[in-house]
């Protein structure tokens, strides 16, 4: 009879923040984020929220993604400002296709080296 008082006496509701829709993301961390927490990718891009969150993409942005090629993404892409073309200066933001035919932005690589090569063949 005591036992079963105890075990009326500490019912209580528990609430557990679960990945119901598998991205990677827990439910409380896409209503903080904004993302759909039913649907894996919420902005329709092919990419689980979770992932384009770990490659520093936005996952409420359609045209922003992780690179097919595995190219890294840092995270401090959107503080770059173009000075000019000069040697020692910041070159402006461009991109181009590599090799999977995904456009691939310079800023993207900051922090890194990037090697170009330009090549005309007559």
């Amino acid at each position: 009879m005591l036992l079963s008082l105890m075990f009326l006496g500490c019912a209580s509701e528990v609430s557990i923040d679960i990945d119901a829709d598998k991205d990677g993301l827990l439910g409380s961390e896409e209503t903080e984020l904004g993302t759909d927490p039913d649907a894996a990718d919420s902005d329709g891009d092919g990419a689980d929220d979770g992932l384009e969150l770990e490659s520093n993409t936005d996952p409420l942005d359609g045209g922003e993604y992780p690179y097919k090629g595995g190219w890294e993404i840092d995270s401090c892409r959107s503080d770059i400002t173009g000075e000019g073309f000069g040697e020692g200066e910041t070159s402006d933001d461009f991109a181009l296709s590599d090799q999977f035919g995904q456009e691939v932005h310079l800023y993207s690589f900051c922090n890194r080296v990037v090697y170009l090569v330009f090549a005309a063949f007559w």
